[in-house]
């Protein structure tokens, strides 16, 4: 019950562009709403704003990593990412699937507009831990594959 009110307060801040009505594009979020991905992930929400929804469907992550929900911030230069990874544990195992979508939004054209990174594992139907990953200087990392790319997380946690 902890993770579904925290996923309801997280979405709360959720993005509220107009959707596309003209029928020619069906969002990530809408295609998935009706079910979760895994047993112990929630449905996702849809994500209405169309260059979010094309950069979630193309997010590639690791096995057994899900999309959850895909947002700007308190500005559009703030991109939250929610996932799904019911096999971690701790804040060290969301860094694999976190890395996987600062690489994609680095190659995004979504990219060039994103100050800031946050990364949570909050998608899941119970809380796991209360960290999440921050990358606040997105466009001066280079997200290339370089070896101390992981160190350029730094984790924030509630209380």
């Amino acid at each position: 019950m902890t993770a579904v009110l925290g996923a309801v307060v997280l979405l709360a801040g959720c993005d509220s562009a107009t959707p596309d009505t003209s029928g020619s594009r069906v969002t990530l979020g809408a295609a998935l709403a009706a079910s979760a991905p895994h047993p112990d992930c929630l449905a996702p929400p849809p994500i209405t704003n169309p260059d979010l929804a094309d950069f979630a469907a193309a997010l590639q992550l690791p096995a057994e990593a899900y999309t959850f929900a895909v947002r700007f911030g308190a500005s559009a230069h703030i991109l939250h990412v929610d996932l799904c990874v019911p096999a971690a544990e701790s804040i060290d195992d969301l860094r694999a699937p976190a890395t996987s979508v600062a690489h994609a939004l680095k190659k995004n054209s979504l990219g060039s507009q994103i100050d800031m990174l946050v990364v949570t594992d909050a998608g899941g139907v119970r809380e796991k831990y209360k960290s999440y990953l921050v990358d606040r200087s997105f466009q001066t990392h280079s997200w290339d594959g370089t070896p101390a790319e992981e160190a350029m997380w730094e984790i924030y946690s509630l209380p």
